[in-house]
């Protein structure tokens, strides 16, 4: 069995609806906890299950041939060559623009620990997701 994308001693259920997420490690803004509704976990713990019949190792190599190296290049001129010449683009592609945000409105709260003071006197901070 695999594990899962979220330990079971972490998520806890809130009386006002929200689930919260005890992080492993403190965010770097201080932030211990997330506090999200259940809706917004399923949503984002749905994004890490791979599609049916999708393999999620990869091996590289045609046909199930042995591979063998073509070519070690370091520099970049030679590098552009070396793509002009077995037919591959040399330039980057184009981003992709930006994502909207999603069709329904999160509410997340982060639980953060100001200074050195003890867990208690944490404060919650509501954000969007």
């Amino acid at each position: 069995m695999l594990r899962p994308p979220i330990a079971q001693e972490r998520l806890e259920p809130r009386p006002d609806g929200l689930v919260r997420i005890t992080l492993k490690k403190a965010y770097t803004d201080g932030t211990v906890a997330v506090d999200m509704d259940p809706l917004s976990l399923l949503c984002r713990l749905a994004t890490s299950v791979p599609p049916p019949r999708f393999h999620t190792v990869r091996y590289a190599g045609k046909c199930h041939g042995r591979m063998r190296l073509l070519a070690m290049v370091e520099e970049p001129a030679k590098v552009a060559r070396f793509l002009a010449a077995t037919g591959e683009p040399t330039e980057l592609p184009r981003r992709s623009p930006p994502r909207g945000p999603p069709y329904w409105k999160s509410r997340v709260l982060r639980r953060q620990v100001l200074g050195d003071e003890d867990d208690s006197q944490g404060c919650w901070v509501p954000q969007t997701a």
